[in-house]
């Protein structure tokens, strides 16, 4: 294997003991998805409106996500 892509977890990108480690010709390569994921939702951690946003969105779709069908 020449390439590994990841989400970036330690257990595959550890300093010591991560699989991309252990195996020094091996070229790691971060989930470009996973990634921009991970920088938006950084991004919107910093932005009140958008962190208020996500904490009411997320409330709604617990409460139904709970509630008994009605069919």
């Amino acid at each position: 294997m020449v390439t590994i892509g990841t989400d970036g977890a330690s257990v595959m990108t550890g300093k010591t003991s991560g699989v991309v480690r252990l195996s020094p010709t091996l070229v790691e390569i971060h989930c470009a998805a996973h990634r921009c994921s991970l920088a938006t939702s950084w991004a919107a951690k910093s932005i009140s409106e958008i962190s208020k946003f996500s904490q009411t969105t997320g409330s709604i779709f617990h409460y139904f996500s709970n509630s008994a069908l009605l069919f």
